[in-house]
């Protein structure tokens, strides 16, 4: 893990410095050296920007996985721009054959659309002082 760790830091440093593309993001690497599941780190991270003074709160936020905490996670965020990017699974008894990543299907699920759903669904429990969505979510 330790030589993974190293190698993905190498990869990140000479991205950084050698592509323009990467030049203009933060890439923040939390390895297998810092406890905890990765997205919890993650959330924790988005949650120290928010409380500092020069937090913009038009940040927008991608996370790639495929556990399904990390939309409680997203929604407890409250973070109007988040959104999760999943890939397809399926499952099946056979042993498929790996897929090129031309043929792979990805999802893309804004956070704040599920909150609105939630929002709205949950509406008739709302107490008119507050919306549904600071009681349910």
């Amino acid at each position: 893990m330790a030589r993974l760790s190293g190698q993905l830091k190498y990869f990140i440093n000479k991205k950084v410095s050698e592509d323009s593309a990467w030049q203009s993001v933060q890439v923040i690497f939390s390895g297998h050296d810092v406890p905890g599941e990765g997205e919890h780190k993650i959330m924790e991270y988005i949650r120290l920007s928010k409380a500092q003074e020069d937090y913009n709160p038009n940040n927008r936020h991608c996370v790639y996985g495929l556990d399904a905490d990390l939309i409680m996670l997203g929604l407890l965020s409250r973070d109007p721009h988040f959104c999760l990017l999943r890939e397809e699974v399926k499952f099946s008894a056979q042993k498929s054959s790996s897929k090129g990543l031309e043929n792979q299907k990805f999802y893309l699920l804004h956070i704040s659309l599920g909150r609105d759903y939630l929002d709205w669904e949950f509406a008739m429990f709302s107490t008119g002082r507050e919306s549904a969505r600071s009681t349910v979510v």
